[in-house]
Protein backbone atom coordinates (compact mmCIF):
# COMPACT_ATOMS: atom_id res chain seq x y z
CA UNK A 1 0.00 0.00 0.00
CA UNK A 2 1.09 3.62 -0.35
CA UNK A 3 1.26 6.18 2.13
CA UNK A 4 2.07 9.29 1.64
CA UNK A 5 2.98 8.52 -1.46
CA UNK A 6 5.57 6.02 -0.16
CA UNK A 7 5.12 2.58 -0.22
CA UNK A 8 4.57 0.61 2.53
CA UNK A 9 4.98 -2.85 3.30
CA UNK A 10 3.27 -4.58 5.82
CA UNK A 11 4.91 -8.32 5.94
CA UNK A 12 5.49 -10.58 3.23
CA UNK A 13 5.78 -13.65 4.95
CA UNK A 14 5.14 -14.85 8.61
CA UNK A 15 9.03 -14.81 9.17
CA UNK A 16 9.06 -11.67 7.80
CA UNK A 17 10.17 -8.73 10.72
CA UNK A 18 6.35 -7.19 10.46
CA UNK A 19 5.21 -11.39 10.96
CA UNK A 20 7.56 -11.82 13.29
CA UNK A 21 6.38 -8.94 15.50
CA UNK A 22 2.67 -9.29 15.12
CA UNK A 23 3.10 -12.93 16.53
CA UNK A 24 4.86 -11.69 19.97
CA UNK A 25 2.39 -8.69 20.17
CA UNK A 26 0.02 -12.02 19.71
CA UNK A 27 1.89 -13.81 22.50
CA UNK A 28 2.16 -11.12 24.81
CA UNK A 29 -1.40 -9.97 24.43
CA UNK A 30 -3.16 -13.41 25.01
CA UNK A 31 -0.69 -14.04 27.91
CA UNK A 32 -1.71 -10.75 29.42
CA UNK A 33 -6.05 -11.83 28.99
CA UNK A 34 -5.01 -15.35 29.74
CA UNK A 35 -4.04 -14.33 32.92
CA UNK A 36 -6.79 -11.62 33.34
CA UNK A 37 -9.67 -14.13 32.07
CA UNK A 38 -8.06 -17.22 34.25
CA UNK A 39 -8.03 -15.66 36.95
CA UNK A 40 -11.25 -17.64 37.97
CA UNK A 41 -12.33 -20.70 36.86
CA UNK A 42 -15.64 -19.78 36.06
CA UNK A 43 -17.27 -17.40 33.72
CA UNK A 44 -17.00 -13.83 34.59
CA UNK A 45 -20.48 -11.83 35.11
CA UNK A 46 -23.84 -12.59 34.74
CA UNK A 47 -24.49 -12.64 30.86
CA UNK A 48 -22.02 -14.83 29.63
CA UNK A 49 -24.05 -18.00 31.24
CA UNK A 50 -26.93 -16.94 29.00
CA UNK A 51 -24.99 -16.48 26.10
CA UNK A 52 -23.10 -19.74 26.42
CA UNK A 53 -26.22 -21.80 27.17
CA UNK A 54 -28.70 -20.28 24.49
CA UNK A 55 -25.74 -20.82 21.80
CA UNK A 56 -25.71 -24.56 22.74
CA UNK A 57 -29.46 -24.84 22.42
CA UNK A 58 -29.37 -22.78 19.17
CA UNK A 59 -26.65 -25.32 18.03
CA UNK A 60 -29.81 -27.85 18.79
CA UNK A 61 -32.42 -26.34 16.84
CA UNK A 62 -30.84 -23.72 14.28
CA UNK A 63 -33.03 -21.02 14.97
CA UNK A 64 -34.75 -19.15 17.95
CA UNK A 65 -37.89 -17.20 17.93
CA UNK A 66 -39.33 -17.56 21.87
CA UNK A 67 -38.08 -17.61 24.65
CA UNK A 68 -40.71 -19.61 27.37
CA UNK A 69 -37.94 -19.84 29.47
CA UNK A 70 -38.99 -16.07 30.61
CA UNK A 71 -42.61 -17.13 31.35
CA UNK A 72 -44.51 -13.24 32.36
CA UNK A 73 -41.91 -11.28 30.28
CA UNK A 74 -42.05 -10.13 26.27
CA UNK A 75 -39.81 -12.37 25.07
CA UNK A 76 -42.26 -15.24 26.31
CA UNK A 77 -43.71 -15.86 22.67
CA UNK A 78 -42.12 -13.57 20.23
CA UNK A 79 -37.82 -12.99 21.30
CA UNK A 80 -36.10 -10.51 18.61
CA UNK A 81 -32.52 -11.58 18.59
CA UNK A 82 -30.71 -8.32 18.62
CA UNK A 83 -27.15 -10.64 19.26
CA UNK A 84 -28.48 -12.91 16.34
CA UNK A 85 -24.37 -13.05 14.83
CA UNK A 86 -22.77 -13.11 18.10
CA UNK A 87 -24.78 -16.10 19.09
CA UNK A 88 -24.01 -18.37 15.94
CA UNK A 89 -20.40 -17.31 16.38
CA UNK A 90 -20.47 -18.70 19.92
CA UNK A 91 -21.57 -22.23 18.69
CA UNK A 92 -18.61 -23.30 18.15
CA UNK A 93 -17.83 -23.09 21.41
CA UNK A 94 -20.74 -25.29 22.66
CA UNK A 95 -19.55 -28.50 21.67
CA UNK A 96 -17.32 -29.62 23.89
CA UNK A 97 -18.23 -31.35 27.35
CA UNK A 98 -17.77 -28.44 29.49
CA UNK A 99 -20.30 -25.12 28.61
CA UNK A 100 -17.97 -23.02 30.90
CA UNK A 101 -14.39 -23.44 29.95
CA UNK A 102 -15.93 -22.84 26.71
CA UNK A 103 -17.44 -19.87 27.22
CA UNK A 104 -14.37 -18.77 28.65
CA UNK A 105 -12.35 -19.87 25.31
CA UNK A 106 -14.67 -17.50 23.77
CA UNK A 107 -14.37 -14.88 25.75
CA UNK A 108 -10.23 -14.83 25.22
CA UNK A 109 -10.63 -15.08 21.57
CA UNK A 110 -13.05 -12.46 20.97
CA UNK A 111 -10.99 -10.43 23.90
CA UNK A 112 -8.14 -10.37 21.61
CA UNK A 113 -9.48 -9.49 18.54
CA UNK A 114 -9.98 -5.90 19.36
CA UNK A 115 -6.39 -5.41 19.99
CA UNK A 116 -5.25 -7.59 16.89
CA UNK A 117 -7.55 -4.64 15.10
CA UNK A 118 -6.15 -1.61 16.58
CA UNK A 119 -2.44 -3.19 15.78
CA UNK A 120 -3.72 -3.55 11.97
CA UNK A 121 -4.75 0.25 12.33
CA UNK A 122 -1.83 1.52 13.29
CA UNK A 123 0.49 -0.58 11.14
CA UNK A 124 -1.63 0.28 7.73
CA UNK A 125 -1.36 4.49 9.03
CA UNK A 126 2.30 4.23 9.58
CA UNK A 127 2.67 4.32 13.71
CA UNK A 128 5.41 3.65 15.24
CA UNK A 129 5.92 0.67 18.14
CA UNK A 130 2.08 -0.33 17.64
CA UNK A 131 2.69 -3.08 20.19
CA UNK A 132 3.80 -0.65 22.80
CA UNK A 133 0.27 1.69 21.89
CA UNK A 134 -2.05 -1.45 22.06
CA UNK A 135 -0.86 -2.87 25.24
CA UNK A 136 -0.60 0.14 26.80
CA UNK A 137 -4.41 0.54 25.79
CA UNK A 138 -5.18 -2.96 26.87
CA UNK A 139 -4.03 -1.46 30.45
CA UNK A 140 -4.98 1.72 30.45
CA UNK A 141 -8.27 1.54 32.54
CA UNK A 142 -9.45 -1.09 35.14
CA UNK A 143 -13.08 -0.70 34.04
CA UNK A 144 -12.47 -0.91 30.74
CA UNK A 145 -9.97 -4.53 31.02
CA UNK A 146 -12.54 -6.20 32.81
CA UNK A 147 -15.77 -5.46 30.30
CA UNK A 148 -13.42 -6.47 27.51
CA UNK A 149 -12.72 -9.98 29.37
CA UNK A 150 -16.71 -10.69 29.30
CA UNK A 151 -18.43 -13.25 27.20
CA UNK A 152 -20.76 -10.60 25.85
CA UNK A 153 -21.05 -8.84 22.28
CA UNK A 154 -19.48 -5.14 23.00
CA UNK A 155 -16.08 -6.88 22.79
CA UNK A 156 -16.82 -7.65 19.49
CA UNK A 157 -18.56 -5.13 18.81
CA UNK A 158 -15.39 -2.74 19.69
CA UNK A 159 -13.35 -4.95 17.17
CA UNK A 160 -15.59 -3.85 13.95
CA UNK A 161 -15.59 -0.52 15.08
CA UNK A 162 -11.97 -0.57 14.43
CA UNK A 163 -12.15 -2.46 11.29
CA UNK A 164 -14.69 -0.02 9.91
CA UNK A 165 -12.69 3.42 10.75
CA UNK A 166 -9.30 1.04 9.34
CA UNK A 167 -12.03 0.48 6.22
CA UNK A 168 -12.56 4.43 5.93
CA UNK A 169 -8.81 4.88 6.12
CA UNK A 170 -7.95 2.62 3.24
CA UNK A 171 -11.34 3.48 0.69
CA UNK A 172 -12.56 0.40 0.96
CA UNK A 173 -16.19 1.29 0.29
CA UNK A 174 -17.26 -1.83 -0.51
CA UNK A 175 -15.94 -3.43 2.19
CA UNK A 176 -17.31 -1.04 4.87
CA UNK A 177 -20.67 -2.62 3.65
CA UNK A 178 -20.00 -5.93 4.26
CA UNK A 179 -18.30 -5.21 7.89
CA UNK A 180 -21.32 -3.04 8.31
CA UNK A 181 -23.84 -5.61 7.34
CA UNK A 182 -22.56 -8.40 9.81
CA UNK A 183 -22.50 -5.09 12.72
CA UNK A 184 -25.80 -4.86 12.38
CA UNK A 185 -26.57 -8.78 12.60
CA UNK A 186 -23.98 -9.06 15.25
CA UNK A 187 -25.25 -6.41 17.94
CA UNK A 188 -28.38 -3.75 17.51
CA UNK A 189 -25.86 -0.56 18.25
CA UNK A 190 -25.45 0.08 14.65
CA UNK A 191 -26.13 3.99 14.95
CA UNK A 192 -22.26 3.23 16.35
CA UNK A 193 -21.21 2.83 12.77
CA UNK A 194 -23.58 5.95 11.55
CA UNK A 195 -21.03 7.92 14.03
CA UNK A 196 -17.75 6.33 12.85
CA UNK A 197 -18.78 7.06 9.18
CA UNK A 198 -20.75 10.50 9.64
CA UNK A 199 -17.52 11.32 11.56
CA UNK A 200 -14.99 10.13 9.68
CA UNK A 201 -17.30 12.16 6.02
CA UNK A 202 -17.02 15.52 8.56
CA UNK A 203 -13.26 15.16 8.87
CA UNK A 204 -12.72 14.63 5.18
CA UNK A 205 -14.55 17.95 4.57
CA UNK A 206 -12.56 19.62 7.35
CA UNK A 207 -9.26 18.56 6.97
CA UNK A 208 -9.30 18.24 3.27
CA UNK A 209 -12.34 19.99 2.09
CA UNK A 210 -14.00 17.81 -0.24
CA UNK A 211 -16.99 15.60 0.37
CA UNK A 212 -16.38 11.53 0.95
CA UNK A 213 -19.99 10.78 0.30
CA UNK A 214 -19.51 7.04 -0.31
CA UNK A 215 -18.28 5.91 3.00
CA UNK A 216 -21.59 7.18 4.31
CA UNK A 217 -23.70 6.13 1.90
CA UNK A 218 -22.22 2.60 1.82
CA UNK A 219 -23.01 2.32 5.86
CA UNK A 220 -26.38 3.54 5.17
CA UNK A 221 -27.07 0.89 2.43
CA UNK A 222 -25.64 -1.88 4.44
CA UNK A 223 -28.01 -0.81 7.71
CA UNK A 224 -31.21 -1.00 5.22
CA UNK A 225 -29.78 -4.62 4.05
CA UNK A 226 -29.32 -5.90 7.17
CA UNK A 227 -32.34 -4.74 8.84
CA UNK A 228 -34.49 -6.49 6.32
CA UNK A 229 -32.29 -9.54 5.46
CA UNK A 230 -33.19 -10.60 8.98
CA UNK A 231 -34.94 -13.62 10.61
CA UNK A 232 -36.91 -11.84 12.92
CA UNK A 233 -37.92 -8.67 9.84
CA UNK A 234 -39.91 -6.57 10.58
CA UNK A 235 -40.21 -7.12 14.57
CA UNK A 236 -36.21 -6.81 14.54
CA UNK A 237 -37.18 -2.89 13.93
CA UNK A 238 -39.32 -2.68 16.83
CA UNK A 239 -37.31 -3.98 19.02
CA UNK A 240 -34.12 -2.20 18.45
CA UNK A 241 -37.01 1.08 19.12
CA UNK A 242 -38.29 -0.80 22.04
CA UNK A 243 -34.65 -0.84 23.74
CA UNK A 244 -33.55 2.76 22.79
CA UNK A 245 -37.08 4.13 24.23
CA UNK A 246 -36.25 1.61 27.44
CA UNK A 247 -33.16 2.75 28.34
CA UNK A 248 -32.82 6.59 27.23
CA UNK A 249 -36.24 7.55 27.58
CA UNK A 250 -38.31 5.54 30.13
CA UNK A 251 -37.95 6.68 33.41
CA UNK A 252 -40.14 5.29 36.61
CA UNK A 253 -39.65 4.90 39.65
CA UNK A 254 -41.09 1.45 39.90
CA UNK A 255 -37.94 -0.38 38.25
CA UNK A 256 -34.44 0.44 38.48
CA UNK A 257 -31.86 -0.09 35.25
CA UNK A 258 -28.85 -2.03 35.38
CA UNK A 259 -26.19 -0.80 37.44
CA UNK A 260 -24.28 -0.21 33.96
CA UNK A 261 -26.60 2.07 32.85
CA UNK A 262 -25.57 4.32 35.77
CA UNK A 263 -22.41 6.84 35.68
CA UNK A 264 -19.60 7.01 37.28
CA UNK A 265 -18.75 9.38 39.51
CA UNK A 266 -15.96 11.67 38.38
CA UNK A 267 -13.37 10.18 41.16
CA UNK A 268 -13.58 7.07 40.20
CA UNK A 269 -13.57 7.10 36.12
CA UNK A 270 -10.44 9.56 36.91
CA UNK A 271 -8.30 6.63 39.40
CA UNK A 272 -9.44 3.93 37.40
CA UNK A 273 -8.42 5.01 34.02
CA UNK A 274 -6.01 7.91 35.16
CA UNK A 275 -3.45 6.95 31.98
CA UNK A 276 -6.47 6.82 29.47
CA UNK A 277 -6.73 10.82 30.61
CA UNK A 278 -3.02 11.02 30.83
CA UNK A 279 -2.41 9.97 26.65
CA UNK A 280 -6.26 11.59 26.37
CA UNK A 281 -4.14 15.11 27.63
CA UNK A 282 -0.70 14.21 25.51
CA UNK A 283 -3.29 14.15 22.01
CA UNK A 284 -5.09 16.96 22.76
CA UNK A 285 -1.65 19.14 23.55
CA UNK A 286 0.33 17.87 20.50
CA UNK A 287 -2.43 19.12 18.46
CA UNK A 288 -0.23 22.60 18.05
CA UNK A 289 2.72 21.05 17.41
CA UNK A 290 1.75 18.56 14.17
CA UNK A 291 2.14 19.87 11.06
CA UNK A 292 -1.35 18.78 9.73
CA UNK A 293 -4.04 16.24 11.07
CA UNK A 294 -4.85 13.36 9.03
CA UNK A 295 -9.07 12.66 8.84
CA UNK A 296 -8.44 9.69 10.46
CA UNK A 297 -6.35 11.25 13.65
CA UNK A 298 -9.54 14.27 13.63
CA UNK A 299 -11.88 11.59 13.20
CA UNK A 300 -10.31 9.32 16.10
CA UNK A 301 -10.24 12.35 18.46
CA UNK A 302 -14.05 13.21 17.84
CA UNK A 303 -14.92 9.61 18.33
CA UNK A 304 -13.06 9.54 21.36
CA UNK A 305 -14.63 12.68 22.76
CA UNK A 306 -18.07 11.53 22.02
CA UNK A 307 -16.95 8.35 23.53
CA UNK A 308 -16.37 10.00 27.06
CA UNK A 309 -19.32 12.12 27.10
CA UNK A 310 -21.17 8.67 26.46
CA UNK A 311 -19.18 7.22 29.23
CA UNK A 312 -19.86 10.01 32.16
CA UNK A 313 -23.57 8.96 30.83
CA UNK A 314 -23.37 5.54 31.24
CA UNK A 315 -20.12 2.98 32.41
CA UNK A 316 -20.88 0.90 30.13
CA UNK A 317 -19.89 3.07 27.27
CA UNK A 318 -16.03 2.49 28.97
CA UNK A 319 -15.44 -0.33 26.95
CA UNK A 320 -14.90 1.96 23.73
CA UNK A 321 -13.37 4.64 25.44
CA UNK A 322 -10.19 4.04 26.40
CA UNK A 323 -9.12 2.36 22.87
CA UNK A 324 -10.32 5.34 20.93
CA UNK A 325 -8.68 8.18 23.06
CA UNK A 326 -5.60 5.55 22.26
CA UNK A 327 -6.19 5.71 18.55
CA UNK A 328 -6.36 8.86 18.22
CA UNK A 329 -2.96 9.70 20.05
CA UNK A 330 -1.36 7.75 18.23
CA UNK A 331 -2.56 8.41 15.00
CA UNK A 332 -1.66 12.41 16.01
CA UNK A 333 1.79 11.92 17.50
CA UNK A 334 2.87 8.44 16.59
CA UNK A 335 3.95 8.36 13.19
CA UNK A 336 7.31 10.57 13.95
CA UNK A 337 7.42 9.29 17.70
CA UNK A 338 11.01 9.07 18.96
CA UNK A 339 11.65 5.82 21.26
CA UNK A 340 13.44 7.99 23.67
CA UNK A 341 10.40 9.80 24.13
CA UNK A 342 7.95 6.56 24.08
CA UNK A 343 10.38 4.74 27.26
CA UNK A 344 9.94 7.99 29.36
CA UNK A 345 6.29 7.91 29.01
CA UNK A 346 6.12 4.10 28.83
CA UNK A 347 8.22 4.13 32.40
CA UNK A 348 6.01 6.65 33.64
CA UNK A 349 2.48 4.77 33.01
CA UNK A 350 4.16 1.04 33.63
CA UNK A 351 3.23 1.48 37.41
CA UNK A 352 -0.71 2.90 36.61
CA UNK A 353 -0.98 0.01 34.10
CA UNK A 354 0.48 -2.84 36.34
CA UNK A 355 -2.01 -1.14 39.02
CA UNK A 356 -5.08 -1.57 36.45
CA UNK A 357 -4.30 -4.98 35.83
CA UNK A 358 -3.81 -5.80 39.48
CA UNK A 359 -7.03 -4.03 40.12
CA UNK A 360 -8.67 -6.34 37.49
CA UNK A 361 -7.77 -9.38 38.40
CA UNK A 362 -8.83 -8.38 42.56
CA UNK A 363 -12.25 -7.61 41.03
CA UNK A 364 -12.80 -10.76 39.00
CA UNK A 365 -12.01 -13.02 42.08
CA UNK A 366 -15.00 -11.18 43.87
CA UNK A 367 -16.94 -12.47 40.72
CA UNK A 368 -19.86 -15.23 41.45
CA UNK A 369 -19.30 -18.40 41.75
CA UNK A 370 -22.01 -20.16 39.82
CA UNK A 371 -21.43 -23.69 41.56
CA UNK A 372 -23.69 -21.98 44.21
CA UNK A 373 -26.74 -22.17 42.38
CA UNK A 374 -25.98 -25.72 40.89
CA UNK A 375 -27.14 -27.77 43.59
CA UNK A 376 -30.36 -26.32 43.72
CA UNK A 377 -30.47 -25.57 40.22
CA UNK A 378 -29.97 -29.59 39.68
CA UNK A 379 -32.64 -30.66 42.53
CA UNK A 380 -35.64 -28.29 40.78
CA UNK A 381 -34.70 -30.07 37.31
CA UNK A 382 -35.01 -33.80 39.24
CA UNK A 383 -38.16 -32.96 41.35
CA UNK A 384 -40.38 -30.98 38.75
CA UNK A 385 -41.86 -31.73 35.53
CA UNK A 386 -40.91 -30.46 31.79
CA UNK A 387 -41.36 -26.89 31.45
CA UNK A 388 -42.86 -26.35 34.87
CA UNK A 389 -42.74 -22.39 36.44
CA UNK A 390 -40.26 -21.76 39.27
CA UNK A 391 -40.69 -18.61 41.20
CA UNK A 392 -37.15 -16.82 41.26
CA UNK A 393 -36.60 -14.65 43.67
CA UNK A 394 -34.57 -12.37 41.70
CA UNK A 395 -34.03 -11.79 37.87
CA UNK A 396 -30.38 -11.43 37.78
CA UNK A 397 -30.55 -15.01 39.16
CA UNK A 398 -31.67 -16.33 35.96
CA UNK A 399 -28.80 -16.89 33.69
CA UNK A 400 -26.96 -19.03 36.58
CA UNK A 401 -30.39 -21.07 37.02
CA UNK A 402 -31.07 -21.19 33.31
CA UNK A 403 -27.26 -22.79 32.44
CA UNK A 404 -27.74 -25.30 34.71
CA UNK A 405 -31.58 -26.21 34.72
CA UNK A 406 -33.65 -24.92 31.15
CA UNK A 407 -35.94 -27.48 31.76
CA UNK A 408 -38.02 -25.63 33.73
CA UNK A 409 -39.24 -21.52 32.78
CA UNK A 410 -38.83 -18.85 35.00
CA UNK A 411 -40.36 -15.80 36.18
CA UNK A 412 -38.14 -13.02 34.71
CA UNK A 413 -34.43 -12.67 33.57
CA UNK A 414 -32.03 -10.41 31.70
CA UNK A 415 -33.36 -7.15 32.85
CA UNK A 416 -36.94 -6.41 34.98
CA UNK A 417 -38.16 -4.11 32.37
CA UNK A 418 -39.05 -6.92 29.96
CA UNK A 419 -41.25 -7.85 32.82
CA UNK A 420 -42.27 -4.69 33.40
CA UNK A 421 -43.25 -3.93 29.38
CA UNK A 422 -44.92 -7.26 29.32
CA UNK A 423 -47.28 -6.74 32.72
CA UNK A 424 -47.20 -3.37 34.52
CA UNK A 425 -49.15 -4.86 37.42
CA UNK A 426 -48.46 -7.95 37.46
CA UNK A 427 -44.45 -6.65 38.09
CA UNK A 428 -45.55 -4.60 40.86
CA UNK A 429 -47.08 -7.42 42.73
CA UNK A 430 -43.83 -9.24 41.65
CA UNK A 431 -41.83 -6.76 43.32
CA UNK A 432 -43.70 -6.47 46.45
CA UNK A 433 -43.61 -10.11 46.68
CA UNK A 434 -39.98 -10.71 46.62
CA UNK A 435 -39.26 -7.85 48.83
CA UNK A 436 -41.51 -9.30 51.54
CA UNK A 437 -43.96 -6.57 51.47
CA UNK A 438 -47.48 -9.18 51.48
CA UNK A 439 -47.49 -11.73 54.28
CA UNK A 440 -48.00 -15.41 53.13
CA UNK A 441 -47.46 -15.10 49.74
CA UNK A 442 -48.07 -18.86 48.53
CA UNK A 443 -51.43 -18.76 47.61
CA UNK A 444 -50.97 -15.24 45.58
CA UNK A 445 -47.41 -16.98 43.70
CA UNK A 446 -49.59 -20.26 42.99
CA UNK A 447 -52.39 -17.93 41.65
CA UNK A 448 -50.76 -15.27 39.64
CA UNK A 449 -47.53 -16.59 38.62
CA UNK A 450 -48.71 -20.69 38.33
CA UNK A 451 -45.84 -21.69 40.61
CA UNK A 452 -45.28 -24.74 42.58
CA UNK A 453 -41.60 -23.73 43.35
CA UNK A 454 -39.76 -20.96 44.66
CA UNK A 455 -36.12 -20.16 44.58
CA UNK A 456 -34.23 -17.56 46.16
CA UNK A 457 -30.76 -17.23 47.95
CA UNK A 458 -29.97 -15.43 50.95
CA UNK A 459 -29.90 -11.86 50.37
CA UNK A 460 -33.68 -12.49 50.08
CA UNK A 461 -34.57 -12.55 54.20
CA UNK A 462 -37.69 -10.96 54.22
CA UNK A 463 -38.95 -12.62 51.58
CA UNK A 464 -37.73 -15.86 53.18
CA UNK A 465 -39.29 -14.61 56.39
CA UNK A 466 -42.81 -14.39 54.61
CA UNK A 467 -42.43 -17.88 53.14
CA UNK A 468 -41.20 -19.42 56.46
CA UNK A 469 -44.33 -18.19 58.18
CA UNK A 470 -46.99 -19.43 55.56
CA UNK A 471 -48.39 -22.40 56.35
CA UNK A 472 -49.00 -23.27 52.94
CA UNK A 473 -44.85 -23.12 51.81
CA UNK A 474 -42.93 -25.79 52.91
CA UNK A 475 -38.67 -25.47 52.81
CA UNK A 476 -38.03 -28.57 50.59
CA UNK A 477 -33.96 -27.42 49.78
CA UNK A 478 -31.40 -25.87 51.38
CA UNK A 479 -27.93 -25.09 51.15
CA UNK A 480 -25.11 -22.47 51.77
CA UNK A 481 -26.54 -19.74 49.22
CA UNK A 482 -29.89 -21.10 47.93
CA UNK A 483 -33.40 -22.24 49.09
CA UNK A 484 -36.16 -23.81 47.38
CA UNK A 485 -39.84 -23.39 48.72
CA UNK A 486 -42.62 -25.73 47.60
CA UNK A 487 -46.03 -24.55 47.24
CA UNK A 488 -48.49 -26.49 48.78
Amino acid sequence: MKLNGKAVKIWKTPWSPKGVSLFFFLLITGAILFTVQFTVPWLIGFDGYFHIKYSYLLSKTGFIESLPYLQFTIHKEYFRDHHLLFHYLLIPFTFGEDLINGGKIAALFFSILPSLAMYLLFQYSGIRFPSVWVISALLSSQPFLYRVSLLRVHTLSLAFLIIILLCHVKRKNLLILVVSILFVWLYDAFPLILLISGVYTFSVWIIDRRLEWRPMLFTSISIIIALVINPYFPENITSFFYNIYRTLFLKTPDIQLGIEWKPYDTWSLLTNSLPVFIVFLVGILSIPLSKRLSPEAYASLIISIVFLLLTMKSRRFIEYWPPFVFISTALIVGKNLKARYLVVTGLLLLPLLWYNLKETKMEIKKSINPKTYERAASWLEEHTSEGEIVFNADWDDFPFLFFYNHKNYYIVGLDPMYMYSYDKELYLLYKSITRGKIEQPAKIIKEKFHSRFVFLDRVHLSFYKQLINDPYAKKVYEDRNSIVFELL
